[in-house]
């Protein structure tokens, strides 16, 4: 594969040169703050899996779901941060599209086994029953093996190369690509944030289900929490870091705020789940749930 062109990068040739002195210097504190705050949120996951670390000694509850979703978010924000270092070379270029590829399909598969982690904590604080729990985690895995046997039929059969082509059965869409097709630095993020970000073009469809799934799943579990769990104030946690989160990410999609919101409201997010185990687990509302793998 060839490294990406300037058509690839999304515009941002045409940006740079669009751009005067005074704009330039302003992009780049703007591109310095984004590269903390995506630093900070590394290091805010990192302290997140210290202290699951520490919980996995003496809790019969399983936290791998939500260490394999911090893994995630840990690379994500690396990937984010490193595309503010210059592109001196089109072979960096090319370890930039693929750490974006990577990133793409990292996160995407690791949203399924968040939303699975908040229905077995609600079984397991007396919010949820097993049997709804269970069913969480079998819809979590399906989503999770769907996108995968989806990228072994692009191995195996490809992608057409034009829209119009006959459609053979495994064939994968332009839209449905994850790690083919092609990738593009998105010229939204370079202009408010300075940052090299590949993201797949044009947008695949359907790629961000399993995001929308776990934050329903989070919301309606910490409504239950206060009115079920009888922790008081206390079993509002969750609930309020779903709404800081949800607060977040209406603010970067309706273009107050940069890229980097939608980042903070994922530390908010796990923060807040942690928090809830721990408050379930302090004030005696830890029970088991059931026997399985979820559990």
């Amino acid at each position: 594969m060839s490294g990406p062109t300037q058509q690839d990068m999304g515009g941002e040739a045409q940006v740079e040169q669009d751009t005067s002195q005074p704009v330039k210097l302003e992009r780049a504190r703007v591109r310095r703050l984004c590269v903390a705050m995506y630093v900070t949120a590394c290091a805010a996951h990192l302290a997140a899996l210290y202290g699951l670390a520490v919980y996995l000694d003496d809790s019969e509850h399983s936290v791998v779901p939500l260490v394999i979703m911090c893994i995630a978010l840990i690379f994500d924000n690396l990937t984010v941060a490193v595309g503010a270092l210059p592109a001196v070379s089109d072979r960096f270029r090319l370890v930039l599209e693929y750490m974006g590829r990577i990133r793409f399909l990292v996160v995407m598969l690791a949203w399924p086994f968040l939303m699975t982690w908040h229905w077995d904590l609600a079984c397991h604080c007396g919010v949820a029953t097993a049997a709804t729990a269970s069913l969480a985690w079998h819809l979590g895995m399906f989503l999770v093996g769907f996108f995968i046997l989806r990228e072994v039929a692009f191995a195996v059969r490809g992608m057409p190369e034009a829209d119009n082509t006959t459609r053979q059965f495994g064939d994968c869409m332009p839209t449905n690509a994850l790690i083919g097709g092609s990738f593009r630095a998105d010229p939204d993020i370079f202009t408010t944030e300075g940052l090299v970000v590949f993201r797949p073009y044009p947008p695949r469809a359907g790629a961000f289900a399993p995001a929308g799934l776990a934050i329903m799943s989070a919301a309606c579990i910490g409504l239950l929490f206060p009115v079920f769990s009888g922790l008081g104030m206390h079993g509002c946690v969750l609930l309020a870091g779903v709404g800081g989160c949800l607060a977040c990410r209406l603010r970067a999609n309706m273009g107050k705020g940069n890229h980097m919101w939608s980042h903070v409201a994922e530390v908010v997010w796990i923060a807040a789940a942690a928090g809830q185990l721990y408050f379930c687990q302090a004030h005696g509302r830890f029970q088991l749930c059931y026997d399985g793998a979820a559990a």
